[in-house]
């Protein structure tokens, strides 16, 4: 019993990385909509945190902006402004870790996309 069940765990992280990559190259990559961009600011000591949180979304928005000047530069006038909105203050920096080999970067993808779901 034991066996068809980890086939089947495995099939369903299959399916849902399957599902998020067929989704990131329809509907990010082909510029048909909107992107939605959401900024994590990171204090890294005691002197840049003030900074850190005086930040406004105001601040961001010369990356939209160039963005849409690179659109025109590659001949894709129609591009959608990408929606930027800053978030929250991370206490703390994601883990860097140098994966190995393949399936070490493929868990470390994992736990970053977790990860972000749990900020």
């Amino acid at each position: 019993m034991r066996r068809p069940l980890r086939i089947l765990i495995l099939l369903v992280v299959l399916l849902a990385v399957a599902a998020m990559t067929l989704a990131e190259r329809l509907w990010v990559r082909d510029w048909s909509r909107p992107l939605a961009v959401a900024i994590y600011p990171l204090a890294m000591d005691a002197s840049s945190r003030a900074y850190v949180e005086r930040l406004t979304a105001g601040e961001f928005r010369e990356i939209a902006e160039f963005l849409a000047a690179e659109a025109r530069r590659w001949k894709k006038p129609n591009m959608p402004v990408p929606q930027l909105t800053l978030q929250a203050p991370l206490r703390e920096p994601p883990p860097l870790e140098s994966p190995r080999g393949t399936l070490g970067a493929i868990a470390y993808s994992l736990k970053l996309r977790w990860r972000r779901t749990t900020w």
